[in-house]
């Protein structure tokens, strides 16, 4: 499954990287992406229940080349318990301690129902119904838009509105081809909308 062997988080990561002041000063994050540091829409979901596998990191950790991410992602595509290739993916974050700027649990798996079972191995979230700023990528390599796309987030000027009660990526059809990937991030933000 070639088109998630190239690693989203580890662009996420760089994004940070290259915006070092991201975690400690968001409102002064610039960018140079093609694209607006506003979210394309709000949409309101329902709760959802996520599976896979999960770890406690912190940008930081993650920034200093010590992270678990991308092992994560090896990890739940070398699972026995896989939906079909073409399912929707998340790359959840949740229980953040402190926004962005400490520790928070990154769970990279796929939906299941409320009252499944889940095998050995697999940890799941329940998001709580949200009203999420969505951001969109431009469509391009996986490698450049999944970071540019997180630098657009970082940029947002309504970092205030977030609620850091589950954020996530969805990887759905659009990234089927890890050369011409579009990909959304899901900003849990406040109903007030």
């Amino acid at each position: 499954m070639k088109r998630w062997r190239t690693n989203t988080t580890d662009q996420h990561t760089e994004s940070l990287a290259e915006n070092p002041t991201a975690s400690a000063n968001l409102g002064q994050v610039t960018t140079d992406h093609s694209f607006s540091a506003q979210p394309v829409r709000y949409v309101t979901l329902p709760g959802k229940r996520l599976a896979g596998v999960s770890a406690r990191t912190t940008n930081a950790i993650e920034i200093s080349g010590k992270g678990c991410i991308q092992g994560l992602w090896n990890n739940y595509f070398s699972s026995e318990h896989l939906p079909a290739p073409e399912a929707v993916r998340y790359g959840c974050y949740t229980d953040y301690t402190d926004g962005i700027t400490d520790e928070y649990t990154i769970l990279v798996g796929h939906e299941v129902s409320p009252n499944e079972s889940l095998p050995e191995g697999l940890d799941d979230i329940l998001l709580p119904p949200a009203t999420y700023a969505v951001f969109t990528s431009r469509k391009g390599p996986m490698a450049e838009v999944v970071g540019e796309a997180w630098g657009a987030v970082w940029a947002w000027e309504k970092q205030s509105d977030r609620t850091f009660t589950g954020d996530f990526e969805l990887y759905d059809e659009r990234s089927l081809n890890p050369e011409s990937v579009q990909v959304d991030i899901y900003i849990a933000v406040h109903q007030s909308r």
